[in-house]
């Protein structure tokens, strides 16, 4: 049980509970200055840690963690094409075409500018539409 202490005070001649005394305004604005210090070099000392600490294992994208891979694992990367993306299909394509294009000649193709229809390349006229073609 806590004990209640009562103080008698000289000049209200009364007796009192005692409180602690109240800061006055240059105490409180030290308190104020050392808080704001004390932040700041908090405040400091994460940002160190952040930009300088922290290594960068994150995508910019999507903030998944992403795996380093070593230098022979990117070369075999390049070799290879990233289909997973449109530029790396087309690429692909078009090494398969170069890659049959040599075991084997590929015939050329003609189309008629105006109705569309396959010809050969020494038509001169259309036998579709019978346009002259040059």
């Amino acid at each position: 049980m806590k004990e209640l202490k009562i103080a008698y005070c000289t000049l209200c001649d009364k007796e009192v509970k005692p409180v602690k005394k109240p800061m006055n305004t240059l105490e409180k604005v030290i308190w104020f200055l050392v808080i704001i210090a004390s932040i700041g070099i908090a405040l400091v000392i994460y940002l160190i840690y952040r930009f300088r600490i922290v290594k960068k294992k994150y995508c910019p994208i999507c903030a998944t963690q992403v795996h380093f891979k070593d230098e022979k694992e990117i070369e075999e990367k390049m070799e290879k094409f990233d289909t997973s993306t449109a530029k790396g299909k087309v690429l692909e394509k078009v090494e398969k075409a170069k890659t049959k294009s040599k075991g084997q000649q590929i015939k050329k193709e003609n189309f008629c500018p105006y109705c569309g229809s396959k010809i050969s390349p020494d038509v001169k006229t259309c036998p579709s539409c019978k346009t002259h073609l040059k």
